[in-house]
């Protein structure tokens, strides 16, 4: 810790990390400091070290080893992007946001990949319903969630826009979008990512 260009805070907000910050403050106070700690803010942490130190607030991706996902960060007065940058960017892309969004950030990015498992299930269960093997199902509910992905990314159409072209005049499309029209679907996601944003900051207040 005490020669480190960079140092990492990876513990759980209900742990001693007011301790750990005071300890980093006194052995080496020119170190980079990267929390990943939920919920526990830039200047909860800059008090708790008793002096200014260079603290860098990130919400790290979990998906770093597909390539894919964000990590969101806040950078203090002292921090040092050039350093930082390299350390972040080796496991995604990163996305520099003020503070003030980091309990969104979590919420909604890290805790993303939950949803689009949930809708995975979801989509395969529907499948086996409907008379597939689980294997067909689980094959052609990835195949689609990949495709359709892509076809957002390589058309940069708006969804409503591709599921018009999927959705013809009284066709199979249509019904489909109806009964997800009339259902919870679209709210239930909402309230999810609300709920976990709200669990975002309360976990730092708990200290």
């Amino acid at each position: 810790m005490k020669d480190s260009a960079i140092v990492l805070l990876g513990i759980r907000p209900q742990d001693d990390w007011s301790g750990l910050i005071k300890t980093i403050a006194e052995r080496n106070p020119s170190t980079q400091v990267i929390s990943i700690i939920a919920g526990v803010t830039i200047d909860q942490l800059q008090k708790a070290a008793g002096k200014e130190l260079a603290i860098t607030r990130i919400i790290p991706n979990t998906l770093t080893d597909t390539g894919f996902g964000y990590s969101g960060a806040t950078l203090s007065r002292k921090s040092d992007k050039i350093i930082i940058d390299p350390f972040l960017s080796s496991f995604g892309k990163v996305d520099y946001i003020p503070e003030e969004q980091i309990d969104i950030y979590t919420g909604y990015g890290v805790a993303g990949p939950n949803y689009v498992y949930n809708f995975f299930i979801a989509l395969t269960n529907a499948g086996v319903l409907g008379g597939l093997s689980r294997k067909q199902a689980n094959a052609v509910a990835l195949e689609n969630l990949q495709g359709a992905a892509k076809m957002l990314e390589i058309t940069g159409k708006h969804p409503y826009e591709l599921l018009d072209i999927n959705n013809s005049a009284g066709g199979v499309g249509i019904a489909a979008q109806h009964e997800l029209d009339a259902s919870d679907f679209a709210a239930g996601v909402q309230n999810a990512v609300l709920a976990a944003i709200q669990r975002t900051t309360d976990l730092g207040k708990d200290d």
